[in-house]
């Protein structure tokens, strides 16, 4: 006889899916948040909580509005950096304010996953993005004064920097 599954208990790799993170980044966020079980089994209000506390998000939904759906641009990379810039400015991602970085891939389809890598990548080198270390795993931010050059971007003006990711 099984047990109702409101009863059962959810494994490391269960609860890794379904929150959309690997599950070494897991092990990080539960030792930081000082969650570790003995027995490495969790309850569906255990992975509620660790979503919560750990701050992962997903941020690209099948129903989300269609200004930041990430394929409205006949270049995907292109849309990509769109959304991407709507995303952060949506979400308040600047100054002081961090999210993990794993939240602005978390959600996306593996093709778009690497367009947003690339994103990403040429948004820390021109210096839109920068990075903090924290206990539970790698945090990003806009850099203050880059702030408005985002929003340019979330409006389509491109600066040629970014330009360079489809243009070659």
């Amino acid at each position: 006889m099984s047990l109702p599954s409101q009863f059962q208990r959810l494994t490391l790799s269960e609860v890794s899916l379904r929150l959309g993170i690997h599950p070494f980044d897991l092990i990080r966020v539960l030792v930081a948040l000082d969650e570790m079980p003995d027995d490495l089994t969790f309850s569906e209000e255990d992975v509620d909580r660790i979503r919560e506390r750990g701050g992962l998000e997903t941020w690209w939904i099948d129903d989300a509005p269609a200004e930041q759906v990430r394929h409205d641009d006949p270049v995907p990379v292109r849309g990509m950096a769109r959304a991407m810039a709507m995303q952060l400015i949506a979400h308040k991602v600047l100054g002081r304010a961090t999210t993990r970085l794993d939240n602005l891939i978390r959600g996306l389809e593996p093709e778009s996953q690497v367009y947003a890598r690339n994103v990403l990548s040429k948004m820390l080198q021109e210096g839109y993005l920068q990075t903090f270390n924290t206990p539970s795993g790698l945090n990003i931010s806009v850099v203050s004064n880059r702030a408005e050059d985002l929003r340019r971007i979330a409006g389509g003006d491109y600066p040629r920097e970014m330009k360079a990711l489809w243009e070659g």
